[in-house]
């Protein structure tokens, strides 16, 4: 009865409000020790949990004590004794468990235990608040604020031709802003034929890891948008942001865009996702459906990531209208996609022009810091 209920409910009522935690967060006084991994299930809790505890760190002493790490992995990341998660390799650094541990994300708990439990005072307290690792890098960066210090958001505008399909087609990636004139992209979602997620998480709890999703960049529902070959690197570590000007034929319909770093040879490392539901576009609680034809404004948080991004790589964004099974379809009706059947085709437009013009927004970390 509990999952009928789930079905029913697809809006944030009074059902879900029941249990809403966030709002309540404010009542919390207790120090706390926020962890995840990029490819962890759970992990947009952490990076949500962790700047609203500490926010109100003025008026409550414990609200100062709070800690975060990141590890490259996925859910069960503490235990990691190798280095080597889904296909890639992150370097010895990475190692959070065992004999050869760089960071043995155990004893950091059983120190945090002992500081707040025993009164051991070990010096934990005195370290940075934050430490995450960034992939590409392999290394791991510390600080005091979710996101780091010193960190600039540097926009990279969307443009193309008119032809952004597959990653073939002629998207692009660049600083510079779009023209008056340029040309809008199109596709067809189909939930009878729906956009693909990369392969099914092994784990309830834990993506597969880092793996190449490349092959999804080759249908005509996906647009791709990348930067040209990068000649320096570029260290993309917080929360990303699209802004997306898009119009649906559909009274309803599902943005979903992905973030990955291009390898010289073709292969395409999966990054932070992000996904918004056209009908919540302006609050979980109210769902407004779309009028077909009519541009909006979507603001996409995209799952923060840890990257460098090194030279002779590629800043790849690609957009699609569902990663399924790994999210629900949307059958694009406006009725609930949960407990209904009937399905039609969307024809979804993304403009980037200067009128409109759709920037992913990326966490930038200077060269040198």
């Amino acid at each position: 009865s509990w999952w009928n209920d789930w079905m029913e409910h697809e809006s944030l009522d009074s059902y879900w409000q029941a249990v809403a935690y966030e709002k309540d967060l404010n009542k919390v006084d207790v120090p706390v020790f926020h962890v995840s991994g990029w490819y962890d299930l759970t992990f947009p809790g952490t990076f949500r949990n962790f700047p609203r505890m500490v926010e109100d760190a003025a008026s409550k002493k414990a609200r100062k004590n709070q800690k975060m790490i990141i590890w490259p992995f996925g859910h069960w990341g503490a235990q990691s004794t190798t280095s080597k998660f889904g296909s890639m390799d992150f370097g010895p650094k990475a190692i959070t468990a065992g004999e050869h541990a760089y960071l043995d994300i155990q004893n950091e708990w059983d120190r945090w235990l002992e500081y707040w439990l025993k009164g051991i005072d070990n010096g934990i307290m005195d370290e940075p608040r934050v430490k995450v690792f960034v992939m590409g890098a392999n290394r791991w960066r510390e600080g005091d604020t979710w996101p780091l210090e010193g960190t600039e958001y540097q926009s990279y505008y969307l443009h193309s031709g008119g032809h952004a399909n597959t990653m073939r087609g002629d998207g692009l990636l660049s600083h510079e802003l779009p023209a008056d004139d340029q040309p809008s992209d199109s596709y067809v979602y189909d939930p009878a034929n729906p956009t693909p997620s990369y392969k099914r998480p092994k784990s309830p709890v834990s993506f597969n890891g880092a793996e190449d999703i490349s092959f999804i960049h080759q249908r005509q529902d996906v647009l791709v948008y990348q930067t040209p070959v990068l000649d320096e690197e570029v260290e993309v570590v917080g929360p990303i942001t699209l802004k997306l000007y898009a119009a649906s034929s559909a009274l309803d319909t599902d943005w979903f865009v992905r973030l990955s770093d291009v390898h010289p040879d073709g292969y395409a490392m999966r990054l932070g996702h992000g996904v918004l539901r056209a009908k919540f576009r302006e609050s979980l609680e109210n769902p407004t459906l779309l009028t077909p034809g009519e541009i909006y404004e979507y603001n996409i948080e995209i799952w923060p990531t840890g990257n460098m991004f090194r030279k002779g790589h590629r800043i790849r964004l690609d957009i699609a209208s569902s990663a399924f099974p790994l999210f629900f379809r949307n059958l694009n009706t406006g009725k609930n996609n949960q407990t209904t059947a009937e399905m039609v085709k969307a024809e979804q437009t993304i403009f980037h022009n200067a009128e409109y013009p759709s920037e992913l927004i990326l966490p930038i970390i200077p060269k040198g810091k």
